[in-house]
Formats: structure tokens, C-alpha cells, sequence
């Protein structure tokens, strides 16, 4: 009985991002959101009846995983943090410690994201990899680029969008406006545009446009 009700909430959430392609019962067409939180539900009643189940620290991140997709961040760091604790020798340990950086980054809490995610990064866990991904991605937030490009780096043969982050800060640029028009004897500048040039060489023709 006790696995078949952690079955259960596992397939609704498994069905949940489905939920348009489902026939209807009762004349009620399922909805992504509703099966979402019925998990959330059921997970939490799974926890309450068996809190001292070997299926209960699956059933507590499942439970972090149903917030997160209900983007109810602030419960995702609560529950992640309490579970981190209760749950220290599971080794989900490090994915509760990953879900609380993750909610906190969401939230745009990046000092303590930084710091939660940090632990999990310099780990060698399976969420190690995710963990260093999100370090990137708060360094990005933050106008960092120097530390997104180390932590991207370190995951770019991983994620497609770690390299493109990375190839997006290195990219080089430069340029000016076409055309500029000066009355006679009237200063004259130039704004020249440019993304990681550290120098630019500038030569100037005296032309008679009459004639060119």
C-alpha cells in the first residue's frame, strides 16, 4: 500500500506536463497545474503517514521538484533546507542543497544562492554539474561575465546554452556610425562602439568628396 501510494504520485507528475494530450473523465479535461498539485498533495500526505519510510527521501524531493514547477520558490528553499537536515545521509543530500540554490536564485537572492550552490559545485555528487551550470547563470545575472565564463566553462561540453553564454561574453565588435555630418570649422568627434577591443588603430584620409 505505502509503495503504491508513492507510485501513484509519481505517475501524476510524471503525466502533469502531458496533461492537454489526456481524455477527459467526468467530463473534465486534465490540467497541468491541478495534477501538479495534487502531487504536491499526495507527496505531503506520503510524508505525513510515512515519514520514516526507505521511500521517503525520494518522496521529499519530488516534493521540492512538484514546488519548483509550481514556482513556489520560497516553499522550495524552506522545504529543501528541512529536508537537507532530516535526510543528511540520503544521497539526495546534495540535490536538496542544489534545489535550495535553486530557489533562492529564482527568487534573485543571489548572495545565498551563490553560497548554497557553491557547497554542491565543489562536490562530486550527480548534481555537481547542475550545481556549477547555476553558479554561471547567477555570475550572468549579475553582470559578472569573467566568473559566468569560469563557471560555464567548466560545463560548456554539457550545455549548449553554457557555451553560447560563453561565446556571447568573448564575442568581439567594432564600428562606428556610417555617415556623420559637421558644419565647417565646428569641432569634430568620432563615438566609436566597441566589445572587448583593448586597442584600435584610427587612420584619417583628407578627401574632396566633389571629386570622390
Amino acid at each position: 500500500v505505502t509503495s503504491a501510494y508513492f507510485a501513484i504520485s509519481q505517475l501524476l507528475y510524471q503525466k502533469a506536463p502531458a496533461a492537454h494530450e489526456l481524455p477527459k473523465e467526468d467530463d473534465v479535461k486534465p490540467e497541468k497545474i491541478a495534477m501538479l498539485k495534487r502531487t504536491v498533495d499526495m507527496l505531503a500526505s506520503f510524508l505525513a503517514l510515512y515519514p520514516n519510510d526507505p521511500l521517503a527521501d525520494d518522496a521529499a524531493f519530488s516534493l521540492c521538484n512538484g514546488m519548483l514547477d509550481l514556482k513556489d520558490y520560497p516553499r522550495v528553499v524552506d522545504l529543501s533546507r528541512e529536508f537537507a537536515k532530516r535526510h543528511a545521509d540520503s544521497e539526495l543530500a546534495p540535490g536538496f542543497q542544489y534545489m535550495t540554490a535553486l530557489g533562492l536564485f529564482w527568487q534573485n537572492q543571489y548572495g545565498e544562492a551563490l553560497a548554497a550552490a557553491r557547497v554542491v559545485a565543489d562536490g562530486d555528487s550527480s548534481d555537481r554539474d547542475f550545481a556549477r551550470y547555476i553558479l554561471g547563470q547567477i555570475y550572468h545575472a549579475e553582470s559578472k561575465p569573467s566568473d559566468a565564463i569560469d563557471w560555464y566553462g567548466k560545463v560548456k561540453t554539457l550545455y549548449p546554452d553554457a557555451a553560447e553564454a560563453i561565446a556571447y561574453f568573448e564575442k568581439k565588435s567594432i564600428g562606428m556610425e556610417e555617415v556623420t555630418v559637421v558644419k565647417p570649422g565646428a569641432p569634430l568627434s568620432l563615438t566609436l562602439k566597441y566589445r572587448n577591443v583593448k586597442e584600435a588603430f584610427v587612420q584619417i584620409y583628407r578627401v574632396d568628396l566633389m571629386k570622390l
